[in-house]
């Protein structure tokens, strides 16, 4: 079968299916969104990654021009989406549904920076019109705010846009964060996307990335379906540098030309379509899946005698009441682990700040004192012991966390199981057999003391600064310890004895100490946010959804008595065709 007839037949499906939910008051949001998916005119590319590891960068580097803004800190603040047009213009939409169209301005989109917090505050998106010649053919990339942004409602953007794009680039930088998989198992996967580019960037401040490939190919794909047959090394930076300075080498060593020679030749073939028909049954099945137990529940308690319906139905409201609590200490579980951990984390933190000051101590009491050499000294010591509590402390953290996110996922899964057990109760279905066999499934999954009690005693014992696994906060930390020593010394150096300088020095690190801490377990709430946002995706919603329907069922016997027969046949009807 040709691929557009294998398409319009699913089509054809999914409208049958929709005209006969209507009428029975049920819907399915994943059948609205195929409906959604093939009737936008646009192809979407969307660029997910955390904030630093380069998304905007790369945008930057595909069409050769330095558009958006790029910084250490988080810059992409609001969704920004890039568009052809052969009038370059942005389009500003705010909150209130009006707009605002201004002339295109490289300086001006740098302006609507995350940094900039007046001007972004009504605005609800950013459009971009230019004429790059790679966006002809309706093709639209988006720029999205960092998977780990400090800002949870910018994290919640990125995730709200996900299921309505077409592909995703998915940039990170090395080490790979368990929040970095986290994002791409949960927001990815979890959308059905078959094809993915994960691009490993900024190479240029590895000694080897070839080496790392295949740790990073094994850490994407394990307990995971989906093939990933390659990791893009690429250095937007340098491949940017090296076309503007017009430096062959500069391009060559950024090996950025392999990467988007790749995403040029996919966007040409029919390999796209073949992907997008493949999602698209994909969320096919689910939404039947989704829908078959549904339409299974309504059938059998349409048909129960009223006493029996009440009975199951009293059962079942008490059995979801219980589920929702599970989904509620869950919740307060993580909770009560990331205090834990932030408490770790402070004392460990509160651990350097004093090693470092002892430090500086140490060299202002030298006595062959060099007073013009004491800033880079300081600086140097600061970055050495930041450098090595990293190096030694590193996965730590992140097995910590990969640890809470295994246990949580080994909770909801039985939790759901469970679920689904209790209302093949009612519907007497064949998913009782199933449930029954795997019931304890999930029975042997230590508890999260028992599987962080070690973690946390190692944790202890180092000391150790292990976020940078966690959290991706390369070098920023240390600059905000450092910046402080060097105005200081800019304005104060000249002015002062060794004595009074160091007292001053010190003063500083103590004063700065408290937002490199504040910044440090920011990004660390980050991966609690996105936990339990997962904990309420994945349970709350099935619970509200049976509830629902369930409300729906006990309206529909109290209405409609007399119309229930036929109720049954047409959903019966339903049910053959899922």
């Amino acid at each position: 079968m040709e691929l557009i007839d294998q398409h319009q037949e699913l089509l054809d499906e999914v409208h049958l299916i929709k005209s006969k939910l209507k009428p029975l008051n049920l819907s399915s949001d994943i059948l609205d969104k195929i409906q959604y998916l093939n009737s936008k005119e646009t192809y979407d590319i969307a660029f997910i990654g955390e904030f630093s590891s380069g998304k905007s960068s790369i945008i930057n580097a595909i069409l050769k021009k330095d558009i958006l803004p790029t910084d250490l800190n988080p810059s992409t603040a609001k969704i920004t989406y890039i568009s052809y047009s052969d009038e370059p213009k942005i389009v500003i939409s705010y909150y209130d549904d009006s707009q605002k169209t201004v002339e295109y301005s490289d300086d001006y989109i740098k302006s609507l920076s995350a940094q900039n917090h007046e001007l972004l505050n009504d605005i609800s998106y950013i459009e971009v019109f230019y004429p790059f010649e790679l966006l002809k053919n309706n093709i639209r990339f988006i720029d999205t705010p960092g998977t780990n942004d400090t800002d949870l409602s910018r994290i919640e953007i990125t995730y709200q846009i996900l299921p309505n794009v077409d592909l995703i680039i998915y940039t990170t930088i090395y080490p790979v964060t368990a929040n970095n998989l986290s994002v791409f198992n949960e927001h990815v996967l979890g959308n059905y996307f078959s094809k993915t580019f994960i691009v490993l960037n900024k190479i240029d401040l590895l000694p080897d990335y070839k080496l790392l490939e295949e740790e990073i190919i094994e850490l994407f794909t394990k307990d995971q379906s989906i093939a990933i047959n390659n990791v893009y090394g690429i250095s937007a930076i340098d491949y940017l540098e090296g076309i503007f300075d017009n430096d062959e080498s500069l391009i060559e060593k950024s090996n950025f030309i392999s990467f988007s020679e790749s995403l040029f030749e996919f966007l040409k073939s029919t390999e796209k379509y073949s992907i997008q028909n493949h999602r698209f049954l994909t969320l096919l099945s689910e939404a039947k899946r989704q829908l078959k137990d549904i339409v299974s529940l309504k059938i059998e308690s349409l048909s129960l005698p009223e006493d029996i319906f009440q009975q199951r139905n009293d059962e079942i409201k008490s059995k979801l009441d219980l589920y929702q609590k599970n989904a509620d200490k869950m919740i307060e579980d993580v909770e009560s682990e990331f205090d834990r951990l932030f408490n770790k984390v402070n004392i460990s933190l509160d651990k350097l700040i004093s090693e470092i000051i002892q430090s500086i101590d140490m060299i202002f009491s030298s006595q062959n004192i060099d007073i013009n050499l004491v800033q880079k000294q300081i600086e140097l010591d600061v970055r050495k012991k930041f450098e090595f509590w990293n190096d030694r402390n590193k996965n730590l953290i992140s097995n910590y966390i990969e640890s809470i996110y295994k246990e949580i996922n080994a909770r909801l899964g039985e939790a759901k199981l469970q679920m689904k057990a209790a209302l093949a109760v009612v519907s007497n279905n064949q998913l009782s057999s199933f449930a029954m066999q795997n019931s304890h499934a999930s029975a042997n999954v230590p508890t999260l003391d028992e599987k962080k009690s070690g973690l946390m005693l190692s944790f202890a014992s180092v000391g150790g600064y292990a976020l940078m696994a966690s959290a991706g906060l390369a070098l920023a930390p240390a600059a905000i310890l450092i910046m402080p020593i060097g105005t200081y010394f800019l304005h104060k150096q000249k002015l002062l004895q060794a004595a009074a300088i160091k007292d001053d020095v010190i003063n500083k690190i103590q004063i700065a100490s408290i937002d490199f801490k504040k910044e440090i377990i920011s990004n660390l709430s980050s991966s609690k946010d996105n936990i339990i946002h997962h904990i309420k995706e994945r349970l709350h919603n099935y619970i509200d959804e049976i509830t629902k329907q369930l409300k729906i069922v006990e309206h529909d016997r109290k209405k409609m008595q007399e119309e229930i027969d036929s109720q049954i046949v047409e959903l019966n009807d339903l049910l053959s065709l899922l």
